[in-house]
């Protein structure tokens, strides 16, 4: 409901303590905050501005006012986000109106001090208008998505008139007959969407450290092809055999093959060790599938209704929800995990690493304390702090080195 003036306070034992009270606006109209998918809290107001406020540190300190409509008289209703970066801002003018903000991601944004009054409101406009346009900030992953290139595409599988591509990072000066480490990166969006270049950084970061990076394109859940996450899980199985059968012309450690998924794709990372059985009809099982490492980003790894999937997967989920096939002898597994994460619950990843570190599988898992979900892909030093938790946990599994004679 309205509250004048607007004040904040912040919980950090879940709701038994509360901070002191903090004035944010004087004279403001029903508030409300959305949290973002890209990590960015947005406040909307009615007046006196009819403006948004945004926050990169949790609300603890906001921006100045973006005008949205200097329109005054109006029933405010709200805002939603619509899509990543859209909001749609629901207002009452006469006739009911609905206008849509795109947001660019504001991870690198400089907070300034809340307006407490209309006369630092305009000021605040002032200086806004006077000001160079902000440098467009966005998703580290989709950024380099379109500055990278990988050296070659190659076939790994055909399924009728289909094929799928490995989109290859070679390091420099690289000859088949090395025998590097390989890292096969596999995207997200809930096995419905998604393309490998999404995760073009990661595989040109482990290039540019010597190894095989590799990003992988794999059949989508789709009603209208007859298509589901089992031939998603199928693709990521067979895509780990083609780089073990054909180590040698790729110059490939066929020993320290490392899978690694972004949510969605996480779950087929792990799916590779787990789901014996969920194979293509007719492949040479024999090569073995079983990856020596397995690193999760936010990875979907429980898909009961507390979990994530279910719905997609539909009545056979627990046939592909990791917690549910943990084993004794799995390849050691890094698992990063934001405690935010509101699409893949981090108690899924806490029972999954429970439950492989009962059985004597090595795995470690590491909280991010104020990530949402995919956290590790939304700035460079929040990518570049993942690569480095990553590599650190695969040289002290014996995984990561130079390339072999």
């Amino acid at each position: 409901g309205p509250f004048k003036p607007f004040h904040q306070v912040f919980s950090e034992d879940n709701g038994k303590t509360w901070s002191p009270s903090v004035l944010i606006e004087e004279g403001s109209v029903c508030p409300d905050l959305v949290m973002m998918s890209n990590g960015l809290l947005a406040c909307s107001y009615g007046r006196p501005a009819n403006s948004l406020m945004f926050s990169t540190d949790e609300g603890r300190t906001w921006t100045s006012h973006h005008v949205i409509t200097d329109r005054t008289g109006f029933n405010y209703s709200g805002i939603v986000e619509v899509r990543p970066g859209r909001l749609l801002y629901v207002h009452d003018a006469g006739g009911l109106q609905a206008l849509y903000v795109d947001v660019e991601r504001r991870s690198e944004l400089a907070p300034a001090p809340p307006a407490t009054s209309d006369a630092a409101a305009q000021q605040d406009q002032q200086a806004q208008a006077a000001a160079p346009a902000p440098k467009p900030i966005t998703d580290y992953a989709l950024r380099t998505a379109k500055e990278l290139q990988p050296t070659r595409k190659l076939v790994y599988k055909t399924i009728g008139e289909t094929q799928r591509e490995l989109h290859l990072f070679e390091p420099a000066k690289h000859q088949p007959t090395d025998r590097r480490p390989c890292y096969l990166a596999i995207h997200g969006g809930g096995w419905v969407a998604g393309t490998p270049n999404v995760m073009y950084c990661v595989a040109d970061h482990f290039a540019r450290q010597g190894w095989l990076g590799i990003s992988m394109q794999y059949r989508h859940a789709r009603a209208d092809r007859g298509t589901t996450v089992f031939d998603s899980v199928k693709d990521a199985r067979s895509a780990v055999r083609y780089l073990r059968k054909h180590a040698a012309e790729l110059g490939i450690d066929p020993a320290r093959i490392v899978v690694g998924g972004r949510s969605a794709g996480g779950h087929l990372a792990i799916a590779t060790a787990l789901f014996n059985g969920v194979d293509e009809a007719g492949e040479e099982t024999q090569v073995s599938c079983l990856p020596n490492a397995v690193i999760c980003y936010s990875a979907v790894l429980d898909t009961s209704a507390e979990g994530y999937g279910q719905d997609t997967i539909g009545e056979r989920w627990r046939e592909l929800s990791p917690v549910h096939h943990v084993r004794a002898g799995l390849p050691p597994t890094l698992v990063l995990h934001g405690i935010r994460d509101t699409i893949t619950p981090i108690a899924g990843a806490r029972e999954f690493a429970k439950q492989m570190s009962a059985l004597g599988n090595a795995c470690e898992l590491i909280e991010n304390q104020r990530g949402s979900h995919s956290y590790m892909m939304r700035t460079e030093p929040l990518f570049l702090e993942a690569m480095q938790q990553t590599q650190a946990f695969l040289t002290k599994n014996g995984i990561a080195g130079p390339a072999k004679p």
